[in-house]
């Protein structure tokens, strides 16, 4: 019995003596992202489509619509309370959106012929747009943190 007043003033001693506790890696989260890139650098054959959504989690919404020629597009959302959209209009387009964490937003609306855009989301409210319209044209917003905002306008 008499050990376990000096045993919890001994743990007491040392914690308020050690300072404050401290969060290991709370905003750089580039570990979370085992690749550089969601998708390879692959494009479909010629004329034909791709695409995917993949969703882990609960009360997550994605919408990705596509009309053209050789289109490739992809959401992956993992956690919830994510919104994804995805609208291309073309020829040769690639566009793909990956969340990870806790309510993020992210669109990218893209026309033309060659463009390609990524968003990567990872920590809590995020939010990103692309708005591409051109010929060649590249985007990549990528947000680890949290309540960050990019929006990325090419023409």
């Amino acid at each position: 019995m008499k050990r376990l007043p000096l045993l919890l003033a001994t743990l007491a001693t040392l914690a308020l003596h050690g300072g404050p506790a401290t969060a290991f890696d709370l905003m750089d989260n580039a570990d979370l992202l085992a690749s550089g890139e969601l998708f390879e650098a692959r494009r479909p054959p010629v004329g034909e489509q791709y695409l995917g959504i993949a969703q882990l989690g609960h009360h997550n919404l994605a919408a990705l619509d596509q009309s053209g020629t050789s289109l490739l597009g992809g959401i992956v959302q993992q956690g919830s309370h994510h919104e994804a959209f995805v609208l291309q209009q073309g020829e040769q387009l690639m566009a793909s959106i990956w969340q990870q964490g806790h309510g993020h937003q992210a669109s990218i609306l893209q026309t033309g012929m060659n463009n390609q855009a990524q968003i990567i989301q990872a920590g809590v409210s995020n939010t990103a747009s692309i708005q591409q319209s051109g010929t060649g044209l590249y985007s990549r917003v990528t947000q680890f943190g949290v309540g960050q905002t990019a929006h990325v306008v090419q023409r």
